[in-house]
């Protein structure tokens, strides 16, 4: 398994900490592409079966190697 570099997993984690739904959603607007943006980041009115980014709609590129 791949290690990943966080260099600053402890200021990560704290955002995390404070404001999960908050912090996911700046991560999901800086690193996608997205048709419409989410009308609700976090849905948990149905706990445990949580929705993310309710009423998105994401733009997602598949790429595969075809060896040809």
């Amino acid at each position: 398994m791949k290690q990943v570099n966080l260099p600053d997993y402890d200021g990560i984690h704290a955002a995390m900490t404070r404001d999960l739904a908050g912090e996911w959603a700046r991560i999901a607007r800086e690193e996608f592409e997205w048709f419409k943006e989410w009308d609700t980041t976090l849905d948990e009115s149905n706990a445990p079966f949580y929705q993310w980014f309710v009423g998105a709609k994401s733009i997602l590129y598949i790429t595969r190697s075809t060896g040809i």
